[in-house]
């Protein structure tokens, strides 16, 4: 077996583009499941043998160092608490990993390319521990990505076999003129200890999420969503939620059940170490490709 992070660091991969005068040692459909970051958004999923539909706003931001934050609102919800009340909401954050097969090592087996095997881990889950996530990665002829396994159908409550159809999402331009759309930035939350949080911008996108436990031991999860979006029906304006607007049309989707400290990523001049409290708690940036 072949594995790598999924900043195919093996290969000294930084960021979306080739250093250069780096020499590629892998296939170019390799490449794609490595560089990173990356902005997918879920077109659909079929379970069993039915057809695909989509019935979430499902958007996956994943920084070089492999961590991501994955969303997934219902689209029929028009506020935080019909979101986080949905039966087809989740979200989740941890980190993930590709393997690639090798034929190689295995008697009988055969190269498929155009595949890969995908795990990601779940440091916050807002269903909770233990979910297994990982699935079979197939490159299809559009560009787009097929990824299939079993996990359990919240329709149903049962393991079930599932295909969900990943699209790399498009650029949002600053309309300030401003090229900033390869900016990757991670935060994450570092006291007090009973909090986990990590918030992840690429470009004109921003997702947080957040766990904090009470003393009981109960758990709650909260997230949050900005776009650079001017037109967006589902967001409500930056400066209502931060002291210090970012620039520029960023707004703040009303499905969002917290208050994350996404608007300071939004701010010129993040680097690696800065640190904000935010309610309490304290955020430092910890990785940062500009």
């Amino acid at each position: 077996m072949e594995m790598y992070g999924m900043t195919g660091e093996r290969l000294g991969l930084i960021g979306i583009q080739q250093p250069a005068g780096l020499p590629w040692k892998l296939p170019k459909w390799k490449q794609d499941f490595l560089v990173k970051p990356s902005v997918s958004i879920r077109r659909g999923i079929a379970w069993g043998y039915t057809p695909p539909f989509e019935d979430t706003d499902t958007l996956v931001l994943t920084a070089p160092s492999g961590q991501f934050v994955d969303i997934r609102f219902p689209k029929d919800a028009t506020s935080a608490r019909e979101a986080s009340d949905h039966s087809s909401f989740w979200s989740f954050s941890g980190k993930a990993f590709t393997t690639f097969h090798d034929a190689t090592r295995q008697p009988h087996a055969i190269d498929m390319p155009y595949t890969a095997h995908c795990k990601f881990l779940h440091d916050i889950d807002s269903r909770g521990p233990g979910i297994s996530d990982e699935g079979d990665m197939f490159l299809l002829m559009n560009g787009d990505c097929l990824e299939m396994g079993i996990m359990k159908n919240p329709a149903t409550g049962k393991e079930e076999l599932y295909k969900e159809y990943w699209h790399s999402a498009e650029k949002l331009p600053n309309p300030n003129g401003q090229d900033d759309e390869n900016i990757c930035l991670v935060a994450c939350a570092t006291s007090p200890a009973s909090v986990k949080g990590i918030v992840i911008r690429l470009g004109g996108r921003v997702q947080g999420i957040i766990s904090s436990g009470d003393e009981s031991g109960q758990q709650t999860v909260e997230v949050e969503r900005w776009t650079r979006d001017r037109n967006s029906t589902r967001a409500l304006p930056v400066d209502q939620y931060i002291s210090e607007a970012p620039p520029g049309p960023w707004s703040r989707d009303v499905r969002s059940s917290g208050f994350l400290p996404g608007g300071w990523l939004c701010l010129p001049g993040c680097q690696v170490g800065d640190s904000l409290e935010y309610n309490g708690i304290l955020w430092q940036v910890t990785e940062a490709h500009l």
